[in-house]
């Protein structure tokens, strides 16, 4: 009795990866562009559950207005214009740093989703003058080959996003960090000052600067675009006021290594 079901963000994220170490990708302005051409609509009715689509990083904060899809598109032609990506010989591909801008979208390929998701963003962009083509590879070579020896352009994957821990440690230049998961191939010293600190289980009165500043990187740099989160559906007991869904306690799992070391750690 007294229990209902309800909705709740699951706490993973689909993000669009870009490698800027890619000669067409190092421009922020090229990354940004990319960002406001694709339709959230469209991959929202591709995504194999109920979501909500993203427009901003989930650390962002203030008010926020969506422009229209076609107002974002019109923008995002206009930084690429900016950058120098123009159509110069009316082929209709725009070209970059004198040559073609090409560029592929990497899935894993045991999921039909995100195979079906990289089509339509393909759509946005080729209506945009860029060659796009989606490449799928098996899991185990798209994480342990392509994107940790940068051998990529841009790569649909998920992120998790645990409720206490840092997930943007991700773009920390140490490789000793979560053993180098840096796919996006971030290097900015201020940025990796203030990942240590968010990373500290200390209270730091600089914390909540070096979190603003974080995500105004994020804004700014465009390392990866936020696509879509999905939601979970959980139970909800009216009498205790307590949602299965705010349980700490897979938190807690997901950081174990972060928390406390490794499998093996004696704490």
């Amino acid at each position: 009795e007294q229990v209902k079901f309800v909705r709740y963000p699951n706490p993973a994220c689909m993000v669009w990866m870009f490698n800027s170490r890619h000669p067409a990708l190092s421009d922020s302005r090229v990354r940004r562009a990319l960002d406001m051409l694709i339709d959230r609509q469209k991959v929202k009715n591709q995504f194999p559950s109920d979501c909500e689509v993203m427009f901003r990083n989930p650390l962002a904060s203030g008010s926020f207005s969506v422009e229209s899809s076609e107002s974002r598109f019109a923008s995002g032609l206009k930084l690429l214009d900016e950058a120098g990506g123009v159509d110069t010989n009316n082929d209709g591909i725009r070209e970059l740093g004198g040559k073609p801008f090409e560029i592929s979208i990497m899935v894993n390929d045991d999921n039909l989703a995100r195979r079906v998701i990289a089509e339509k963003m393909i759509e946005d962009l080729r209506r945009a003058g860029i060659k796009a083509t989606v490449e799928s590879v098996s899991w185990s070579d798209l994480v342990s080959k392509r994107l940790r020896n940068a051998e990529f352009s841009t790569a649909l994957v998920s992120l998790q996003l645990p409720a206490s821990g840092n997930w943007v440690s991700v773009l920390h230049s140490s490789p000793r960090i979560l053993d180098n998961l840096n796919f996006a191939g971030v290097s900015d010293p201020q940025l990796d000052k203030d990942l240590d600190i968010l990373d500290s289980m200390i209270l730091n009165p600089e914390r909540q600067p070096a979190f603003e500043r974080v995500a105004a990187y994020l804004d700014e740099k465009m390392p990866m675009a936020f696509l879509a989160r999905p939601f979970d559906i959980g139970l909800y007991h009216a009498e205790s006021g307590r949602a299965t869904a705010a349980c700490t306690i897979w938190n807690d799992v997901l950081n174990w290594k972060l928390l406390f070391g490794s499998v093996d750690s004696k704490l």
